[in-house]
């Protein structure tokens, strides 16, 4: 016959089991739409209006729009999220109301397209992105519209080759981004070391 002491262990996994068993009577995790404005202080005027979602287990997570404005009420950006992810379109806009930039944040893998303007209305930038980062082949134009340069951007770094030109639209020197080999030249055919 076996002993009272050979037991112990067989109950205490047991116990073990139970207790780290989820309690089968917790509700499951549910959320509610609401929308969070935060405002200037002393005024009526929004600063922020953002949707969100509230989990039952006390978690806020940004879901849907979120728009900014100045004191003046003026509209400085819309940004779209999901699940507090950023995702969509994101605009922000200058003071006088133009635009001041426009990014595709995609399906966070894939290139999308991205643009910035000078406050003028120009266009300074345009490129693509990876989840709200620059990344391939980008053109930048001086306010007055001509273009300043163009080359590659990696993690929104210029990487290679970037040509450059002046606002009165003459060639500027080839600038070299990055370690290159022994063997790399540039357009002109001067090494780039």
């Amino acid at each position: 016959m076996r002993g009272a002491g050979s037991r112990a262990p067989v109950l205490a996994a047991l116990a073990s089991c139970l207790v780290n068993r989820p309690n089968q009577l917790d509700p499951p995790r549910s959320s509610t739409p609401a929308i969070e404005r935060q405002f200037y202080a002393g005024t009526d005027v929004r600063r922020v209006e953002t949707a969100v979602l509230r989990w039952s287990d006390g978690r806020v997570e940004r879901h849907g729009v979120e728009r900014r404005r100045d004191r003046d009420g003026t509209l400085r950006s819309v940004h779209v999220f999901e699940h507090d992810r950023p995702t969509g379109v994101w605009r922000s806009y200058y003071q006088g109301g133009g635009p001041r930039s426009e990014v595709d944040f995609g399906d966070g893998v894939s290139r999308a397209p991205m643009r910035f303007w000078h406050e003028n209305g120009q266009l300074s930038g345009q490129g693509l992105g990876i989840d709200g980062v620059k990344q391939g082949p980008w053109t930048f134009w001086h306010p007055n519209g001509r273009v300043a340069a163009e080359g590659t951007l990696a993690n929104a770094n210029r990487v290679g080759w970037w040509k450059h030109w002046s606002e009165d639209g003459s060639a500027l020197p080839d600038t070299w981004h990055g370690d290159p080999p022994s063997d790399v030249r540039s357009p002109d055919g001067t090494s780039a070391r």
